[in-house]
């Protein structure tokens, strides 16, 4: 399999066709239990080459290279998961490499009760490097311990954490499209199972008014049904993986809708079905409230629920496309402008546009968050991290500012990884949830050599 694309314009077709034969061996299965589960609310031409510049007028810069602009070092990462398998927001510095640690770090410390979030993002960043709970290694080792640990923190009603609690039902959220995409990229039915249990009690506290989904502000001012939405949009690509298998198989797709037909159809509930029209409303509700993470957020699901490529012509997408290229990402030490959740959002918008709102997006992300990675130290305790400062740096500390700037420059190649070659089979569900508690043969993080 050829090396990740890191950077640059969406391919041409020919270049295209190895990530569309990942996509394409994606098990079935997954795909369309995914989308029954949370259903959703081609390249861009070569660019032309560009006139010569009259004499006395600057070049335009470059695009960054794959030499700029590397995967970030995981070790940070790695070094800072909990015995028990989370990544905690508020007491990552007290164990490190599995050992009580010496380093503190009081102030880029996190609340405990976004545990759950912080888990969730990071093993998001190990489905996109493509290392399942498997796969031999740390970082096998380390997805399997997270994977686990992150199911554990489901209550018996299927919520993750209280969502009445402030910020409980963000947690909530962020931990179904976590699921969506572990599910889809590992294929673990136990992922499977806890992501429909989740969906069930959003649905029921939805119907009975239980939580703020609509009107609690998470990472980037998105609301917890926005980060559902983005489920729901990874469940999108899952079909579309399977259609396309089916394709180039040549086989009959009616035996895909008769399978889809066989499976639950949450998607049929009520308040499910609203639910699309009511995201992109308030998405588009006044470009006052925009965020880089709303924006980005938008793009992305007018991309996945596009039939073709005309969608980029609408004037909501337009509108959206003109305001983040005229709010690039801006790092400021004093944390002013500074939204690590919010670029992750937006570069995923500004890829799915392409062109030159994707051209200049990318070259602003070489400073904003290349630039800006701590390079001092160890990884026990600050090099391959991120300040958190900024939106939501009081609630999520360093790990969250460390896995959402690292999912923002994964960007480039997460589709190499996601939809791999290797991608397990599903093979089944199971219809009980997984015993609660902790289990005498729960994985366990790698340990790893202490810190000099």
């Amino acid at each position: 399999m050829s090396g990740p694309r890191i950077l640059g314009p969406r391919p041409a077709p020919a270049d295209a066709r190895p990530v569309a034969r990942r996509r394409a061996r994606t098990p079935t299965a997954v795909a369309i239990t995914l989308l029954t589960l949370v259903r959703a609310t081609s390249a861009d031409p070569p660019a032309a080459a560009p006139a010569a510049a009259e004499p006395d007028a600057p070049a335009a810069p470059a695009p960054p290279t794959e030499e700029e602009v590397a995967p970030p070092p995981p070790g940070w990462l790695l070094s800072h998961q909990a015995p028990d398998g989370r990544w905690p927001a508020a007491s990552f510095d007290r164990i490190v490499r599995g050992r009580p640690s010496t380093f503190e770090d009081t102030p880029s410390r996190g609340r405990a009760r976004n545990d759950v979030m912080t888990t969730a993002f990071t093993l998001l960043v190990c489905a996109q490097r493509g290392d399942p709970p498997t796969a031999p290694g740390p970082w096998g080792e380390a997805a399997a311990a997270g994977s686990w640990a992150l199911r554990a923190m489901q209550r018996a009603d299927g919520s993750f954490g209280d969502p009445r609690l402030p910020l409980g039902a963000t947690n909530h959220a962020i931990a179904l499209e976590t699921l969506a995409t572990l599910a889809l990229a590992w294929g673990d039915p136990r992922d499977l199972v806890a992501l429909a249990r989740g969906v069930a009690f959003y649905v029921a506290s939805r119907e009975a008014g239980v939580a703020a989904w609509r009107d609690e502000l998470g990472p980037s001012a998105v609301t917890p049904i926005g980060w559902i939405a983005a489920a729901r949009a990874v469940a999108i690509e899952a079909s579309r993986a399977a259609w396309s298998r089916w394709r180039l198989l040549r086989d009959d797709p009616a035996v895909v809708v008769a399978e889809r037909a066989r499976r639950p159809r949450l998607d049929t509930e009520p308040r499910l079905a609203r639910d699309d029209a009511e995201v992109r409303a308030w998405l588009h509700a006044s470009p006052g409230t925009w965020t880089p993470g709303r924006t980005g957020l938008a793009l992305w699901l007018h991309a996945t629920g596009a039939a073709g490529s005309g969608w980029k012509d609408a004037a909501e997408v337009r509108a959206a496309a003109a305001w983040l290229d005229a709010h690039p990402p801006r790092w400021s030490p004093s944390g002013e402008g500074v939204d690590a959740a919010g670029w992750y959002l937006a570069t995923r918008g500004a890829f799915e546009v392409g062109g030159d709102v994707w051209d200049r997006w990318q070259r602003a992300v070489k400073p904003a968050v290349v630039d800006t990675q701590r390079r001092d130290g160890t990884y026990c305790t600050t090099r391959g991290s991120w300040d958190p400062v900024g939106d939501f740096a009081d609630e999520g500390g360093r790990v969250f500012a460390t896995a959402m700037m690292d999912r923002t420059l994964m960007i480039w190649y997460r589709y190499d990884r996601v939809f791999g070659d290797e991608g397990p089979v599903l093979r089944g569900s199971a219809r009980r949830p997984e015993p609660r508690g902790p289990a005498p043969d729960a994985p366990r993080p790698p340990r790893l050599p202490p810190c000099e």
